[in-house]
C-alpha cells in the first residue's frame, strides 16, 4: 500500500469512527434479558467494516449543503439495512459463510433462527429511525425526508438489492455476463445508489445533480463488486476478513470466473474511471476521486 493509499485509509477510518458514534447511539437503549435479539443485532452492526454507505451518503450531502445533521439518521438506517443483508446473505441457505469481517458470522454465534430475526429487526428498526426523523422535522423539509426514504426503500427492496439477491440465489452456474451485471447492479450498486440519492435529496440537490450522483454510484458500485469478486479469488483471510474462495465453493459464477482475473480488473477500471469522470462535474469531488482510487487499488 502506497503512502497516499495509507493516508486515505486513515481518513476513511476516521470517518468510519465518526459514523459509528452516530450509529451506536441507536443501540445503547436496546436491551431485554429475555432474548438475545438485541445482542445479535448489535453484534453485526458493531462488527466493523468501512461504513462506506454511511460515509457516501453524508459526503454526498456535503456537496450540496454545509450541514449534514438531518442526514445522520438516514445514514445510520442505511448501515442497519446493509448489516441485515449481510446477516441473511451469510446464512447456510444462501452463501453458507463462516466469517464476516474477520469474525464469526451472526448465525455461528447466535444460531440460524436468531440470526434471521436479528436481520429482520435491523431492517424494521432502520425504518423506525427514518420515520422518527421525518416526523420530528420542523423546517418544512418533511417531503424531502419521505422522498429520500422512498429511494432507500426502493434500492434496498424488491426492486433493488432483494431482487438482485433473489436472482443470484436462483440463477444456475451457467449464468451469462449480461445477467451477472444485472445482478450486480441490483444487489450491490443499488446499495450505493439509494443512499447517495437520499443524501443529495435531503440536502437540496436538483434533478440533474441527483441524476449525476446516481450515475456515479452505479459505476462505483459495479467497480466495488467486481474488485470484491477478484479478492474472493486472490485475497487472503487477513486482508479480506472472510473465507476466501466462497464463490467457487458454492459454484457461483462471478465476473472474474467468467472473464478471468485480468479482464475482470480491466472491467473494474473502466467502471471506476467513468465514476471519476462523472463526479468531477462537482467542485468538491476530491474525496470521491480518492475513494475511487482506493477501491480499485485494494490488495488484489
Amino acid at each position: 500500500m502506497g503512502e497516499a493509499e495509507l493516508d486515505f485509509s486513515l481518513i476513511l477510518r476516521e470517518k468510519a469512527e465518526e459514523c459509528e458514534t452516530f450509529l451506536f447511539e441507536y443501540f445503547d437503549k436496546l436491551h431485554d434479558d429475555r432474548t438475545t435479539l438485541y445482542d445479535a443485532m448489535r453484534y453485526s452492526v458493531a462488527s466493523g467494516g468501512k461504513r462506506l454507505r454511511m460515509i457516501l451518503l453524508l459526503e454526498c450531502a456535503q456537496l450540496f449543503s454545509s450541514s449534514i445533521d438531518d442526514c445522520i439518521p438516514f445514514a445510520c438506517a442505511v448501515e442497519m439495512i446493509h448489516s441485515y443483508s449481510l446477516i441473511h446473505d451469510d446464512l447456510p441457505a444462501l452463501d453458507n459463510a463462516e466469517y464476516r469481517r474477520g469474525k464469526l458470522c451472526n448465525h455461528k454465534v447466535f444460531g440460524e433462527s436468531m440470526a434471521m430475526l436479528a436481520g429482520d429487526g435491523l431492517l424494521h428498526y432502520s425504518f423506525e429511525v427514518m420515520l422518527s426523523a421525518s416526523l420530528s422535522q420542523k423546517t418544512g423539509k418533511s417531503h424531502l425526508y419521505i422522498k429520500a426514504m422512498k429511494e432507500i426503500a426502493n434500492y434496498s427492496g424488491i426492486s433493488g438489492m432483494v431482487l438482485g439477491q433473489s436472482i443470484d440465489t436462483q440463477a444456475n452456474q451457467f449464468i451469462d455476463y449480461d445477467l451477472l451485471k444485472f445482478i450486480y447492479l441490483k444487489k450491490t450498486a443499488s446499495m450505493f445508489i439509494g443512499p447517495m440519492k437520499a443524501g443529495a435529496i435531503i440536502s437540496g440537490a436538483d434533478d440533474a445533480q441527483i441524476a449525476l450522483i446516481s450515475d456515479f454510484a452505479y459505476n462505483f458500485g459495479m467497480a466495488f463488486q467486481v474488485t470484491d469478486d477478484i479478492l474472493d479469488e486472490t485475497g487472503d483471510f487477513a486482508e479480506f476478513g472472510k473465507t476466501i474462495g466462497t464463490d467457487k465453493k458454492n459454484n457461483k459464477n462471478t465476473v472474474s470466473s467468467l472473464l478471468g482475473v485480468d479482464q475482470a480488473y480491466r472491467a473494474a477500471v473502466e467502471y471506476i474511471t467513468e465514476a471519476q469522470r462523472i463526479i468531477s462535474y462537482f467542485n468538491s469531488s476530491g474525496f470521491f476521486i480518492n475513494l475511487c482510487n482506493y477501491i480499485i487499488n485494494r490488495k488484489l
